[in-house]
């Protein structure tokens, strides 16, 4: 009897059926009724024979150039990697969701997960170094050299890199060749012996023209299985996606893509129908650590600029500005134009303290609207212009600030490491042992959002005059603008709120229909706090 059971059996015909479909053959030609009775023409055989070849080639074609990587960190118990990666070893550390409005997937239960597989023993009695797992792509070759791009996730804080072909029983040792944080990339060079295939140096596709819809075959090492590839479609394009609990879109133009992808694809081939790579699994939305058909892949374009600028100067040397935004605030949203009295430009949630635009005096909640000679439209255009930009350069730069233009100098720097950029604006600070005791002041209400005085060790951890959030109504616009309990409110309409009394009268001018911005403290891990502005905008 077959394991699906007799009850399957007319779901196993309708789902035949519906691939021939797919395939453009006629269903009349098949008996749905039971699938025992099916028949299937020589034609539609051929036909799903051909897309079965299609996927054999691919795998042959592309597999040589995917290896996996086995990485050796340093003592697991002093190492704090600035992602955590996922454990195998049951336990649930590391994977811990953070406060919705924190999630970069919103109110979903929901993480950008970026890992290797970690393999982690029975607890030893003393610091054992930490394993890990992931996969790599051969890109270049010089002689008996190789170069092997992958994330840098899966090599950061490695001690010791080996590299494992997947055609043949043959390991490596690996050497960094450089790294490059912003974009989560690396370069690992091998030197490998004897004849090699020609297959074993992967070939890039343009992800410029990728499409959704099309055919997406992942190729890694998950779990550290071994070479596995899997098939799927390119979801979305030009995602963009944050760090667990930074609240920011750390990453953009990220293919999406709904072929299965697990811990230790992380820095594998995403591969289109002809076998040349369109992406680089990077990282997946998941509420456990398995795959639920949400991953993302960073464009093989991006990873090939950045892979020759590593592998050319070992590191990528990038102009720095210093300012961040929301990922509600890529763009301009209607409200946020209305009461800041532009039309588009790049937002300004937060400065990076003694960055080059605080130097410059730009402020938070700024709008800039230029940069050199190049007028900017969105976050993601003045990222683009600031990129290419060389450090030690002098550049005008255009904001808008009380609906007013001013023009200010930034002289550009070199952008450091993300993680000392993270720390910069996510590290411990805010932490605070003053006596607290005495009770805060009865809260008052205003459009569904109830708030109290801030007490004096409050105030000092956020650092800035408010009012604490106590709680919000559900089925309000604040509440779908996700303002929480915890949360303290600096601004509303870019008018400051220092009192519960301040914010009942800056709300007296809002109406019930009328959307408003406010200005806020979100707390993030750490005791430490991060500025945000968020459009409140009620149905219409």
């Amino acid at each position: 009897m077959s394991v699906f059971g007799h009850q399957n059996r007319l779901p196993l015909a309708l789902s035949a059926a519906a691939l021939a479909v797919s395939l453009g053959l006629a269903p009349s030609r098949m008996r749905v009724s039971n699938a025992a009775d099916a028949v299937v023409t020589p034609q539609q055989k051929q036909a799903l024979a051909s897309l079965q070849d299609a996927f054999t080639g691919i795998a042959e074609s592309v597999e040589p150039s995917v290896v996996g990587l086995h990485v050796e960190s340093g003592v697991d118990n002093k190492e704090t990697p600035s992602v955590k990666p996922s454990q195998d070893d049951g336990s649930d550390e590391g994977d811990s969701a953070p406060p919705s409005d924190l999630n970069p997937f919103g109110d979903l239960p929901f993480q950008f997960r970026q890992f290797p597989f970690s393999q982690r023993g029975t607890p030893a009695p003393s610091p054992m170094p930490r394993t890990a797992s992931g996969s790599g792509i051969i890109i270049q070759k010089t002689g008996n050299e190789f170069y092997i791009l992958t994330n840098y996730h899966v090599v950061q804080g490695g001690a010791r890199i080996k590299v494992k072909l997947s055609d043949v029983n043959e390991e490596a040792r690996g050497t960094l060749v450089g790294k490059d944080s912003m974009t989560d990339l690396a370069v690992v060079k091998v030197r490998l012996t004897g004849p090699q295939t020609e297959r074993r140096v992967a070939k890039f596709g343009n992800s410029d023209n990728v499409k959704v819809g099309q055919w997406a075959i992942a190729i890694g090492n998950p779990l550290d299985v071994g070479q596995t590839l899997t098939v799927g479609v390119v979801s979305a394009r030009d995602r963009a996606i944050g760090r667990i609990g930074s609240g920011v879109a750390d990453y953009s133009g990220m293919i999406q893509t709904d072929a299965s992808i697990n811990p230790g694809n992380s820095g594998g081939a995403l591969v289109d129908i002809n076998g040349n790579i369109v992406g680089i699994n990077t990282a997946i939305a998941s509420p456990s650590r398995g795959s639920i058909g949400i991953g993302f892949a960073i464009p093989s374009n991006t990873a090939r600029d950045i892979a020759d600028k590593i592998i050319k100067n070992g590191e990528v040397v990038r102009g720095w500005l210093g300012v961040q935004t929301s990922e509600d605030n890529q763009e301009i949203s209607p409200a946020i134009a209305k009461a800041f009295g532009v039309k588009d430009g790049a937002f300004v949630d937060e400065v990076v303290p003694n960055s080059p635009a605080s130097k410059a005096g730009i402020q938070s909640e700024d709008v800039i609207i230029q940069w050199g000679p190049t007028p900017v439209h969105t976050f993601k255009e003045l990222s683009a212009a600031v990129g290419v930009t060389p450090p030690g350069q002098d550049v005008p730069v255009k904001v808008i600030r009380n609906r007013a233009e001013k023009t200010v100098t930034v002289h550009t720097e070199k952008r450091a490491d993300e993680e000392s950029l993270q720390k910069s604006l996510y590290g411990n600070g805010g932490n605070d042992n003053s006596d607290d005791s005495a009770a805060p002041a009865k809260p008052v209400k205003a459009n569904g959002v109830s708030v109290r005085a801030l007490t004096p060790a409050e105030r000092k951890a956020v650092g800035v005059a408010g009012v604490m959030v106590v709680d919000v109504e559900a089925a309000t616009a604040a509440a779908d603008a996700k303002i929480a309990p915890g949360m303290v409110i600096h601004r509303v309409n870019q008018t400051p709120v220092n009192s519960p009394a301040e914010f009942k009268s800056a709300m007296t001018s809002v109406k019930a229909s009328d959307a408003y911005v406010v200005r806020m403290s979100i707390p993030t891990s750490g005791a430490s706090w991060t500025r945000r502005t968020l459009a409140v905008t009620p149905e219409q």
